[in-house]
């Protein structure tokens, strides 16, 4: 007795949806892949816009320091010279009382001396 073995033809549909598991297998690495590389992107905009926020937070922070610095230095300016102005004032206002102009005491001295 002899006994054939027919093909099996759930042979060529077991081999079909192998191919299909490995496609969707690898469609879905792909998928996860481009995920991932979707997301490395968006991390490193988010880090670069982060850097340009700092970069202009840091700039405006030196112009109001640098105008913070430059109003003091022209208030100083004026105290100064609002100091020398009252300093000449009471300079003036002493000679007068003592009589004279620096001038007319600085030549009388410089006779007195001969």
């Amino acid at each position: 007795m002899t006994v054939e073995i027919a093909p099996m033809d759930n042979a060529e549909e077991d081999t079909t949806h192998c191919d299909n598991e490995q496609a969707a297998e690898e469609s879905i690495a792909s998928s996860a892949a481009e995920e991932a590389k979707k997301k490395e992107d968006q991390d490193a905009i988010y880090v670069y816009r982060q850097r340009i926020f700092a970069r202009k937070a840091a700039e405006k922070q030196r112009q109001l320091e640098l105008a913070a610095e430059q109003e003091r230095e022209a208030k100083e300016g004026e105290e100064r010279q609002r100091a020398q102005l009252l300093d000449a004032s009471e300079s003036d206002q002493e000679l007068e009382l003592s009589g004279g102009s620096f001038a007319e005491s600085s030549a009388a001295s410089n006779s007195d001396s001969f």
